[in-house]
This record gives C-alpha cells, sequence and structure tokens, in this order.
C-alpha cells in the first residue's frame, strides 16, 4: 500500500504519463499534464504561507480546478474541504470559520456568498475566483505560476481531507480523514470494483459528496483510469457524452434514475458500454434501471463518516442478487462488506447483537472510518471500542446479506442530499411568528422525499407560507427550504413532550391543517377518496 494519497497517484503518473487523466470544461489532461498543474498549484499554496495541516475551502460547482487543488493540497500535506456549495451564507460562515480555512477557492455563482461568509467570521484570506476576474479576488489561474519543489510530502497519519455531513442536530459536522482511511477507502471500492486503467468514469454527482470525490474522481486517478468530468447533470447531453467518452462507469442518485427512465428513448443510450453503475433506490426502480438499459446496478451503503461499508455484488448471480432484493420488499438489499477488514453488526439499545432478520441499529468498524468530528459538535456519532453507531436501521439476513430499512432519526433524504430537520426547524424558530415547529419528509414521485414543516403561529400572528418561504431561503440552503407548509393549532407530541414525527409521516400531505405547496405557490386541497 502506497505511503501517501498523493504518491499512489504519482505511480500513475510514472506509468501512464501520456494516458488521459482527466476531460473537463473542453480540456483534456494527460496524467503527466495534471501532475506539472498540482505540482505549480502546490508551490503556489507554499508561497501563501500554507502548511503541512491548514485548510483550503473549495466552494464552487463541479469544476477541474477542485480535483488538482485536492491533489495539490496533498502534495504538501494541506487539507482540502470540498463544501456544498448550496450552502447560504451561514451555513458557509460556520464552515468556513470552523475551518480556519487559508484559501477560499469559488466560482462567480457563488462569489458574493463566499465573500460575505468570509467576512462575516473576520477571516483576511486570498479568495481565488476559478471562472474569470472580480474585485476583491485573484483569478485561479494565479496559482498556475508557482514554480519549484513543493517541499515534502504527507505521511499516512497526515490529515488529508475534512468532509462536511448534515448531522442529525444543527450546523454541519467536518468529519476528518487520515491519508491512511483514505487509502483504505478507496482501494477497496478499486478491488470490489475490478477497477483497470483502461475505464473510463463519468462523474456528475457533486464533488462535495463522497460519491463524487472519493468513489469517483480519486479512485479513478489513483488506478490509472480516465475521469470525465461535467459541471453537473444534464439530461440532454447526458447520453451523448457518455458515449462519445467511452465510458465504463458512473454514479446516480434516485432522482437522477427516475429522470433517465422518464426521457424518451434515444440512439445515444443503446449504445452506451457501460457494464455497471453505482446507485441507490428502491428494488423496482433498480429493476427499471437494469431491464432498460442493460447495465448492473450496484446498491451500497455508508455515509460520510465511514465511506462505503456495503455493496452489492456488481459480478454475482443476477438470478441470486435478485432474490436477495425480493427478501424482504419493504428493505433495500445493500450487500456484504466490501472489505475483509470491514466489520458491521446490527444492534439493538445496549449494543447487543439481534437475531438475524430483526431490524436494529447498523455499527461499523473498519479501518477507513474518519479519526473525528472536527472541534467538539454537539450530536456527533458516538465510536464506541472502535464501533460508529450509525443511527440507522437495518438487518442481516441468514445468508449474511445486509439490508438498510430508514435513515437516521430526523433526517430527510431529498434528490440524493441528506437534511437535518432539527436545522431547519432552528431556522423557523427564529422567526417572530411561530412559537412551534416541526419538520419531517413526506414522498415525492421524483426527489424521493420532500422537506414539510408544520407550523403552530404565536398568538395574533398571521404569517403566511410565503413568509417562511422567504425567511427559509434568506437562512439555508435551496434544497433544504421547506417545500411544504403546513399550519396548525398544536403539533401532536407524546407525554414527555416529543413531536410525533413517526405519526406525522403516515398522513396524507395535505395533512390537518392548512397546507401550502411552495412549488405552485396554492394551497393542497386533500385526495379525494
Amino acid at each position: 500500500m502506497s505511503p501517501s494519497i498523493i504518491e499512489w497517484f504519482e505511480e500513475q503518473v510514472a506509468s501512464r504519463p501520456d494516458a488521459p487523466a482527466l476531460t473537463s470544461e473542453g480540456q483534456r489532461w494527460t496524467y503527466r499534464e495534471l501532475h506539472r498543474d498540482l505540482e505549480r498549484v502546490a508551490a503556489s499554496f507554499r508561497d501563501l504561507g500554507i502548511r503541512k495541516g491548514d485548510t483550503i475551502a473549495i466552494y464552487c460547482k463541479n469544476h477541474p480546478t477542485t480535483i488538482v487543488n485536492y491533489l495539490a493540497a496533498a502534495r504538501i500535506g494541506a487539507v482540502p474541504s470540498a463544501i456544498n456549495f448550496m450552502f447560504k451564507q451561514a451555513e458557509l460562515s460556520w464552515v468556513v470559520g470552523q475551518l480556519a480555512a487559508k484559501v477560499v477557492v469559488t466560482d462567480q455563482e457563488h462569489l458574493e456568498v463566499a465573500k460575505a461568509s468570509v467576512d462575516a467570521v473576520g477571516l483576511d484570506v486570498p479568495v481565488f475566483l476559478v471562472d474569470g476576474e472580480a474585485e476583491g479576488t485573484r483569478p485561479w489561474s494565479d496559482l498556475l505560476r508557482g514554480e519549484g519543489d513543493p517541499g515534502p510530502r504527507p505521511g499516512r497519519d497526515d490529515d488529508f481531507e475534512i468532509l462536511y455531513t448534515s448531522g442529525t442536530t444543527g450546523n454541519p459536522k467536518g468529519a476528518v480523514f487520515d491519508n491512511a482511511s483514505m487509502l483504505y477507502q478507496l482501494q477497496s471500492w478499486r478491488d470490489y470494483c475490478r477497477l483497470v486503467p483502461e475505464e473510463t468514469w463519468y462523474v456528475t454527482t457533486p464533488l462535495f459528496h463522497t460519491a463524487g470525490m472519493r468513489y469517483g474522481a480519486l479512485v479513478a486517478l489513483l488506478t490509472g483510469a480516465h475521469v470525465v468530468l461535467p459541471d453537473g447533470f444534464h439530461p440532454a447531453t447526458f447520453w451523448k457524452e457518455i458515449v462519445e467518452n467511452e465510458v465504463t462507469f458512473f454514479v446516480i442518485v434516485e432522482t437522477i434514475g427516475i429522470i433517465l427512465l422518464q426521457m424518451p428513448e434515444s440512439d445515444e443510450e443503446r449504445r452506451h458500454r457501460v457494464p455497471r453503475i453505482l446507485t441507490a433506490g428502491h428494488r423496482e426502480l433498480l429493476k427499471q434501471l437494469e431491464e432498460r438499459f442493460g447495465f448492473v446496478t450496484i446498491q451500497a451503503y455508508g455515509m460520510t463518516e465511514i465511506g462505503i461499508v456495503l455493496a452489492t455484488d456488481p459480478f454475482g448471480d443476477t438470478h441470486v442478487e435478485q432474490r436477495r432484493r425480493d427478501w424482504n420488499p419493504g428493505w433495500n438489499y445493500v450487500g456484504f462488506p466490501m472489505a475483509p477488514r470491514t466489520e458491521i453488526r446490527i444492534v439493538d439499545d445496549d449494543g447487543d447483537d439481534v437475531p438475524d432478520g430483526q431490524l436494529g441499529e447498523i455499527a461499523v468498524r473498519s479501518p477507513g472510518t474518519m479519526k473525528d468530528y472536527l472541534g467538539t459538535p454537539e450530536g456527533g456519532r458516538p465510536i464506541i471500542d472502535g464501533w460508529l453507531r450509525t443511527g440507522d436501521l437495518g438487518a442481516r439476513a441468514p445468508d449474511g446479506a445486509f439490508y438498510f430499512a430508514d435513515r437516521a432519526k430526523d433526517m430527510i433524504r431529498r434528490s440524493g442530499e441528506n437534511i437535518a430537520s432539527k436545522q431547519i426547524e432552528e431556522a423557523i424558530e427564529d422567526h417572530s411568528g411561530i412559537v412551534d415547529v416541526a419538520v419531517y419528509p413526506v414522498p415525492d414521485p421524483v426527489r424521493v422525499q420532500e422537506v414539510k414543516a408544520l407550523c403552530v403561529r404565536a398568538p395574533d400572528s398571521n404569517v403566511t407560507a410565503d413568509e417562511i418561504w422567504a425567511w427559509c431561503a434568506e437562512r439555508l440552503a435551496e434544497f433544504k427550504v421547506p417545500r411544504y407548509v403546513e399550519f396548525r393549532d398544536q403539533i401532536p407530541k407524546n407525554p414527555v413532550g416529543r413531536f410525533l414525527k413517526a405519526t406525522l409521516r403516515e398522513e396524507p400531505i395535505a395533512g390537518q391543517g392548512e397546507t401550502y405547496d411552495r412549488m405552485t405557490g396554492e394551497r393542497v386541497e386533500p385526495a379525494r377518496s
């Protein structure tokens, strides 16, 4: 095993210097050219005074510079953090302040939020713009002017990345990973997928996601494969780019799978050469994807703090795999431990194993687990004797296959994004016209889940749904703003005062009060029986 991520990449540079490494923004880099650019940027980071352990904040849409920044930071032992580009100022201020970032990289679309966030926390650091020039910033191209040896490389125990998770309460939490944990995660995924240098991986997932940066771009580059990086998912050109670039693998969230199935059939989709993809979703969605497009879907389970730890077998017997999917239609079959040193248990509240076939909490022990959270955040995942308690419900079948049943408490899964209900509740509670609020998921045919906020107005308050939406939009990322707002005189609670969210989830979207839909701007009428 290589001693660090950067040295693993440099092995590919030495063995495949003229092979294609990265295609993005109308440009293609060979391994030699990508290495040249990262060395220059690493030297510029050094000249800016960035040293081992210093952090670099990246807040922009998918862009080739993000990959260069990651590798350049890895070269000198600095620690990059690709931040959700949908975060608003309050969220971004929290993150860049906690990181104490030495450099911020952004794009034109997100510049104003980036600058305001840097100012809000009193950071006096350079802001680099990847796509043009603007007052108070420097063009990212300046970083390509670095010269000389960037200095020593980091070791296995040095930090490699800080990745922010939605968490289950309040502000996002920064999960810290060192080179050793990343090497384990990426080499395990390479071996599980039997990845070879001759492949081309299409990375449409945002790079602030583990599926985008780790299980898409990095693992491919560290294996000598070719990465194609668009700036996002574009349904009209998706299959065209897959065919033109001879793509062999891609990652999609449930929502993209649903959109692809809704599109009319095309010549491009019939000409693709993709044998397997990584996705998530109910067994019927996976079956439809496989039947229409002819590839094998890999369903996996993981989280920011541990990476992917369970995955279905892309090379297994299709009849056996389908039988496992059908074993319990209410649960998602997520496979087996992805690597020999990854251990999975299903436990009760006391941490004892539950019998096969019964629901319990998924607990994980793996060399790929994060070191810790940055700082001491409230509500972090507990790690006991190396076992991380995920808070997610799952089960193990008698044949050893694992199943995922439900997300952690108070989490909403919208279009592939994990959303903490608590954070939205705290934002709405700050509105003077609201005295109580419960946020929870409701089903959606495209986004899988949507966000609903059940609000109780203050006495004499006439606050409207439009005002709640505007209030949230100023404080939260767009994907966290509730689609549905319901007003009711009170929120159902148990005897100790906790919201009965399980009961609320069973109600129709129209609820029992006045419910309004942000998409239409109109009141939701109860469904007629």
